[in-house]
């Protein structure tokens, strides 16, 4: 931003009361800088955009007039510090890289927004939400996908294909428009789980894939504000209820004939379950695209722990897990491991390559807070017996998707990989990045 384009004469403060007149100068905040006000008012004619990867931070209330404009384009971000409740509308854009046969996973920035308005290609018809439990699901109850047409509820996930008419393997920017009043504060999301809690699988009515213990807990969840959230603050406030990562889809595989069928179904194709990002305090599972900031209207999927104190909790959302340098980029898109924060860490990520250039990922890092036990926030199970293809470690008869260790690293330390592959030929694993202490080139590993 600059003086030209926010005021006429100075920048605001986070102590000034900011008002956007319909003087003709409709300020359009852009830059890599933040910008910053107390309070926004946009009476009647005044229009306010924040511009593309740009930010405003908000000390209290935004009141936006019937007839007054706020835009936020792709990958802006409005960051609020404290519990207001705000009045009128804003208009946020999330561009999504698709063809017709990808789900984008949603979640609304914004209150009374009807899952509709997402898209007008696909009439609603492939709109949906994730049920936890559903009786008579088999042993366990497990859960599925049923519809999500319905005004998004606030901390929810919501998935949709068919937003745009691009053919199959040649995606093209999809943009959706978030009407409506901008989520702010403390916000409570309901979560749910059922009783089932044998370790191992059980036979699915629907399937020839088994389900498992854990196939009565998943939520899906989504980002409730008009800005990311910090993924590792989330995680920290909800260590009560839910385990101690996320899932992302990526949505990077075409569904195919060779895909395993899920537990909740029998279907000539499938999308492929190692198309999800596993994310915790270690770090992403795969180095494609996720540095620990959850977009604006992303939605992911978490785990709710079996000790939970009942079968229906709350997971929370507030404000501390916003920030004014957090990107709000990360939206289905492809980028590199950051590490971000100042927690000691050094990691090697792993890749397993099919013949017909199928990727498996995992990632294994000596970590400051992290114990060669298995901890809530440093390890992350494997898909295992929901996919024919996968690379993962072992910590002893664990299996890890992301593997989190003690430190001080230990140069004679050995740890176990395990693959799960259904194609004849050449496999190929790699190490496809590496940081920390690994990134010396006389560290062998």
């Amino acid at each position: 931003f600059t003086a030209s384009n926010w005021t006429p004469n100075n920048i605001p403060t986070s102590t000034d009361c900011v008002t956007i007149a319909n003087t003709g100068n409709s300020p359009v905040i852009s830059g890599p800088s933040v910008a910053y006000a107390y309070s926004i008012t946009i009476p009647s004619g005044g229009n306010l955009e924040i511009a593309s990867n740009s930010k405003l931070e908000v000390t209290d209330l935004i009141n936006v007039n019937a007839s007054g404009t706020f835009n936020i384009k792709n990958n802006g971000s409005l960051i609020q510090i404290n519990n207001v409740s705000n009045i009128g509308n804003i208009n946020m854009e999330r561009t999504a890289f698709v063809d017709s046969f990808d789900y984008v996973y949603w979640s609304s920035p914004v209150s009374a927004f009807n899952s509709a308005n997402i898209s007008t290609y696909s009439n609603n018809a492939t709109i949906y939400k994730w049920v936890p439990t559903i009786a008579g699901n088999g042993i366990g109850a497990f859960g599925n996908w049923v519809s999500g047409t319905e005004t998004m509820q606030l901390g929810k996930g919501y998935i949709e294909r068919g937003l745009n008419n691009a053919p199959q393997n040649s995606p093209v920017n999809f943009t959706s428009t978030f009407t409506g009043v901008p989520n702010n504060g403390n916000i409570t999301t309901p979560i749910s789980r059922g009783t089932y809690n044998i370790i191992g699988t059980y036979p699915s009515p629907y399937s020839p894939t088994n389900a498992t213990q854990d196939d009565d807990n998943w939520n899906l969840l989504g980002n409730p504000y008009p800005s990311s959230i910090s993924a590792n603050a989330f995680l920290t406030a909800n260590s009560a209820n839910i385990m101690g990562f996320v899932n992302i889809w990526r949505h990077g595989i075409a569904p195919g004939t060779g895909a395993v069928d899920p537990f909740y179904g029998n279907y000539a194709y499938n999308y492929d379950a190692s198309d999800y990002l596993t994310y915790n305090l270690s770090g992403p599972s795969s180095p494609l695209g996720f540095d620990g900031y959850i977009g604006a209207g992303q939605g992911f999927f978490v785990l709710m722990n079996h000790s939970s104190a009942g079968v229906n909790e709350n997971v929370v959302f507030n404000n501390s897990m916003r920030r004014n340098d957090y990107r709000n980029d990360l939206f289905y898109r492809n980028g590199n491991i950051t590490n971000t924060d100042t927690e000691e860490k050094h990691r090697v990520g792993l890749n397993l390559i099919s013949p017909s250039s199928k990727s498996s990922t995992a990632l294994i890092g000596y970590i400051a807070n992290a114990t060669n036990d298995i901890d809530r926030m440093y390890d992350a199970p494997a898909v295992d017996v929901k996919t024919n293809f996968e690379l993962y470690s072992f910590s002893n008869t664990n299996k890890l998707n992301i593997q989190g260790k003690a430190l001080p690293f230990n140069n004679d330390d050995r740890i176990s990989l395990g693959i799960s592959i259904a194609q004849e030929g050449t496999h190929t694993i790699g190490i496809s990045m590496v940081d920390g202490l690994f990134e010396n080139a006389s560290q062998n590993i």
